[in-house]
């Protein structure tokens, strides 16, 4: 069975980056903001979780980001608008 929820680690090693190219996305709106879920086996400190549906529109920017475009050129090409 397919996973629902994906938590910040299994998305590093679906992209095949580092934690700091992901905290970098991140900062940049490249990624979209996680579900939050409780885990209460880590005393009920908030972890982040995204939906397969957020997963699958990471698809593009992880295969240019491995197409080797840099952080710069993801950013322009991504960039999620804020508000």
């Amino acid at each position: 069975m397919p996973k629902t929820l994906y938590s910040a680690a299994d998305l590093l090693e679906l992209a095949g980056i580092s934690r700091a190219t992901f905290a970098r996305w991140c900062a940049l709106g490249l990624v979209p903001e996680p579900e939050q879920r409780v885990q209460e086996k880590q005393g009920g400190s908030k972890r982040r979780y995204w939906t397969a549906a957020q997963v699958a529109e990471l698809t593009p920017l992880i295969l240019d980001s491995r197409r080797g475009l840099s952080t710069g050129e993801l950013a322009q090409k991504y960039k999620r608008e804020t508000h």
